[in-house]
């Protein structure tokens, strides 16, 4: 027997529901969208203006100086004059110091080789090594008293006299006495006295010299 055939009808899609407004309604979303617009457009506007107002504050405000750089900067000219005032005032003291005793300027620059500034601004003369050199006495030596020890170690540039029917001839005067050496202070002619006579004026120069000595196995 057979099967009746029985058809299928198709599903049809919903139909859309059409919504419709009024002219009321339509005139109020219309000008809603308007509204909204607007503010939009208006806030852009303004955004706007504000950038363009800052990008032109910020082209004609001049850049900020570097203090701190301009302030580093002083302070080195500060001490460069600073430096150069000293300087410029121990070279008249080492003119007025070593006086007529050289031939030339060499000598002064010889003095000034043996001269530091200390931080008081005083002029100190020193050894090779740095050290406050002494004099004779064990006391600091003076700028004129260096300046006769240099025209002693290079007696070219000592200014000497005129005297009529002989030759030139060193300046003589008032010649300090000569420094002691490392053996006057130790050592087997050594004189004890000197040493302790340095030992109590100035115990650092005291210490240095000794450690020389044991270096040259004097002591």
């Amino acid at each position: 027997m057979d099967t009746p055939n029985t058809a299928v009808p198709p599903i049809e899609a919903p139909a859309e529901e059409k919504i419709e407004f009024s002219e009321a309604q339509q005139q109020k979303i219309e000008s809603i969208i308007r509204e909204v617009s607007g503010r939009v457009a208006a806030d852009l506007r303004a955004e706007n203006k504000r950038l363009q107002r800052e990008l032109e504050a910020a082209k004609s405000t001049p850049a900020t100086p570097d203090l701190s750089r301009d302030l580093e900067l002083t302070k080195a000219e500060l001490i460069a004059l600073r430096k150069e005032a000293a300087e410029s005032k121990l070279t008249e003291q080492l003119h007025q110091a070593a006086g007529d005793t050289f031939l030339s300027s060499l000598g002064v620059r010889l003095m000034r080789d043996s001269v530091k500034i200390g931080a008081d601004g005083k002029p100190v003369v020193v050894d090779e090594a740095g050290n406050p050199r002494l004099n004779a006495q064990f006391a600091p030596m003076t700028l004129a008293e260096l300046a006769q020890a240099v025209a002693d170690q290079h007696k070219y540039l000592a200014r000497g006299t005129t005297r009529y029917g002989a030759g030139s001839t060193p300046s003589q005067g008032a010649l300090p006495k000569q420094e002691p050496k490392l053996e006057d202070l130790f050592g087997r002619k050594s004189s004890g006295a000197l040493a302790n006579q340095l030992a109590m004026k100035s115990p650092t120069e005291y210490k240095r010299l000794k450690g020389l000595a044991q270096q040259k196995g004097l002591i």
